[in-house]
């Protein structure tokens, strides 16, 4: 996800969060990473974000790869309405795609 400096601060460790809607998700964090930087604006001051998910449900995630045009990328929906808690927020000033982490798990 691409968030601002201010946005990802909300992210607190301890809170939980809902998703909402379908997230396309990688098992590779270099796919993500991929996808995160692929628009890359370097003038924004917006920054890629890698969101790290322990999912522990079957029910919560689909492996996509066996369905995929492109199993390569490892694909993971995870569906709406699964709760999740920030385990770890990870920021730096000086940003680069991996520098924003935010690690989440099930729960």
């Amino acid at each position: 996800m691409i968030l601002s400096t201010d946005e990802l601060l909300q992210y607190k460790v301890g809170e939980r969060i809902l998703t909402k809607t379908f997230s396309s998700c990688s098992r590779h964090s270099s796919v993500a990473e991929d996808f995160a930087t692929k628009d890359l604006d370097l003038e924004s001051d917006r920054y890629p974000i890698i969101c790290e998910y322990n999912i522990i449900s079957k029910r919560s995630a689909l492996k996509l790869e066996d369905l995929s045009a492109y199993p390569a990328e490892k694909e993971v929906l995870i569906v709406p309405f699964c709760v999740f808690e920030i385990v770890k927020v990870k920021t730096k000033t000086n940003w680069s795609a991996e520098d924003g982490t935010v690690k989440i798990k099930e729960g």
